[in-house]
């Protein structure tokens, strides 16, 4: 059994922190430097949904002209369910007598579903029928499961638009709870557990920055870190990052 920290544990620890003084200085300093061009170049995955989510925000035409399957399952999800919370904050007897008779309610709904899920590798793994969020898998050995996004509910971003939190395309709590744990959830949901340890692979160096930052403790090594990028020691900057990181999800 491992003793990483769990992804439940993630989640509950940073939702309501956003500390980013030291993530976005060296967000600026390092990642758009000649070094990191093919680290860029080799996990742009990040990116590519920040950039996604945005061009589907502006104009939702793009949906349908979208490479990326997979961005394309998550937003339609993210969407349906913001909408979904407007309708169910009207009045009680609101809901009960207009909700599900409007036609604005018939509209959007048959607008909106089905969605087809796909995942990182294209693949479609099934769809949601209805606001139920059920998927509806294609392997017969695995049960419908439901996508349950309460756990944004409370998060202080811009879920749809990741251009409008502070540092845009570094603000690095749009990319753990909607890049990582949202992602998962929807196009990777046969394989993500609440339960399992947080996964060693999001080697995103600006994340992991980001968790230290807002992580109990770290004070002392943080100051460090923050006085190599200041002396652009880029190097130095990872190895405390990376090692400070490990000890976070040892718990």
């Amino acid at each position: 059994m491992s003793s990483r920290i769990k992804n439940e544990e993630i989640c509950n620890l940073y939702e309501e922190k956003n500390r980013d003084e030291v993530t976005l200085k060296y967000f600026h300093v390092s990642w758009y430097s000649k070094e990191n061009r093919k680290r860029r170049e080799d996990s742009n995955g990040y990116l590519e949904l920040y950039e996604d989510f945005k061009n589907y925000t502006e104009d939702l035409e793009k949906l349908e002209y979208c490479e990326h399957k997979d961005n394309v399952s998550l937003y339609r999800v993210l969407r349906a369910w913001k909408d979904l919370q407007v309708w169910e904050k009207l009045p009680a007897w609101e809901r009960l007598s207009t909700w599900k008779e409007s036609s604005v309610w018939k509209e959007w709904k048959e607008a909106t579903f089905p969605i087809e899920i796909y995942n990182k590798k294209y693949e479609r793994i099934g769809k949601i029928e209805d606001e139920a969020f059920v998927l509806e898998f294609e392997e017969p050995d695995l049960a419908a499961r439901k996508i349950d996004l309460k756990f944004l509910e409370g998060i202080d971003i811009d879920i749809l638009n990741p251009a409008n939190n502070r540092g845009k395309k570094a603000n690095q709590k749009w990319h753990l709870y909607v890049s990582v744990f949202a992602y998962s959830l929807v196009c990777q949901n046969q394989s993500f557990k609440w339960d399992n340890p947080f996964p060693l692979n999001y080697m995103c160096l600006v994340l992991r920055l980001w968790m230290i930052e807002n992580a109990e403790g770290q004070e002392a090594v943080l100051e460090e870190i923050e006085e190599a990028v200041d002396q652009d020691e880029i190097k130095d900057v990872e190895k405390k990052i990376n090692d400070a990181f490990n000890k976070i999800l040892k718990g």
